[in-house]
């Protein structure tokens, strides 16, 4: 009865520090407040919903790949074909990239606020 105890509190192990080692884990060299957007081996796409970071992580290679800041509204993407980055239909030089690994979008928002004071002032004359 004891082995059959051990028994099931080994697989219980295994299998839970299988599904942890399973689990996407946010690389270090992507921003901490970034947020993945998509992942994948073919063809990527994302479009930023604003100012802010874009970085593709190499999953295979644990290794980022490219970080670089795009406009809201700018377009990012990742063809295996090509095996080029492209942002907004404009090919990212120096990025060759190797076909078949698994690539993440990561994005992070723009954290600068541009803040506008107005100030009103009258000025009464008596009559």
């Amino acid at each position: 009865m004891t082995a059959l105890k051990n028994l099931a509190a080994s697989l219980i192990f295994v299998v839970g520090v299988g599904l942890a080692g399973c689990a996407s884990e946010h690389p270090s060299a992507v921003g901490s407040d970034a947020k993945l957007q998509s992942s994948g081996t073919s063809k990527l796409a994302f479009r930023a919903p604003s100012d802010g970071t874009v970085y593709v992580y190499n999953r295979n290679t644990n290794k980022l790949e490219y970080q670089g800041d795009v406009k809201r509204d700018a377009l990012v993407e990742y063809n295996p074909d090509n095996k080029k980055l492209v942002l907004d239909d404009k090919p990212i030089p120096g990025v060759d990239l190797v076909r078949g690994d698994n690539r993440e979008i990561w994005f992070s928002p723009s954290h600068d606020h541009t803040v506008i004071h107005e100030k009103t002032v009258e000025h009464h004359t008596s009559d």
